[in-house]
């Protein structure tokens, strides 16, 4: 009903029907779908500049989740990953690093100091700093990203790719062109040693 309300352009209709469904969430048999249902419905309250809404909503819905997150943690890390991008598109930018880390806490406590999932955590630092003007600082995250995927799945995953372009993007913000070459070159070389034998360039 909420999603619908905003379909409507209704933001107080909707913001209203998703306290109440918050509210009766805790007997609910389906209460998990509230860690992915809050941030669709705030990440739509923040388009339609009800962001002050969108933001009560997510710190509503914390409690919540955090009580039953010792049976099912999936619901709260995708809660807490979620309102950490929020606030970067939000541009509150002194709140993120907090946010962050309550994710990362969440992340090595659930699933050990070494779980791949960090690259998640990092994504975001990453994110938070190109949103911060502070290059330096994404490309100091975004060797340790590529470090942590070559450590998970090699040098030659789509995780590690992806991370090898964000560093040739960072290069290239800064304007250091040589190493931006570089990162695209090791790119190019990944895609080329995935094309079948027999496929001509």
């Amino acid at each position: 009903d909420a999603q619908q309300a905003l379909g409507r352009n209704k933001t107080d209709e909707a913001y209203r029907l998703a306290v109440q469904a918050l509210d009766q969430a805790p007997s609910a048999d389906d209460r998990d779908l509230l860690g992915w249902l809050v941030p669709n419905i705030a990440d739509s309250l923040a388009a339609a500049k009800a962001s002050d809404e969108a933001d009560q909503l997510y710190h509503h819905a914390f409690p919540m989740v955090e009580q039953w997150s010792a049976v099912a943690v999936d619901p709260l890390l995708h809660l807490q990953q979620s309102y950490a991008r929020f606030l970067i598109n939000q541009q509150r930018l002194a709140e993120v690093p907090d946010a962050i880390q309550r994710f990362r806490n969440t992340l090595t406590a659930a699933r050990g100091p070494d779980t791949g999932r960090l690259a998640e955590a990092l994504q975001l630092s990453i994110d938070a700093s190109r949103s911060r003007g502070a290059p330096e600082q994404a490309l100091a995250e975004a060797e340790q990203l590529l470090a942590l995927e070559e450590s998970l799945a090699g040098d030659k995953s789509e995780s590690y790719l992806r991370a090898v372009e964000t560093l040739a993007e960072l290069h290239e913000s800064v304007g250091d062109l040589d190493h931006a070459l570089l990162f695209r070159r090791k790119a190019i070389a990944i895609l080329d040693a995935r094309r079948p034998n027999n496929v001509n360039p």
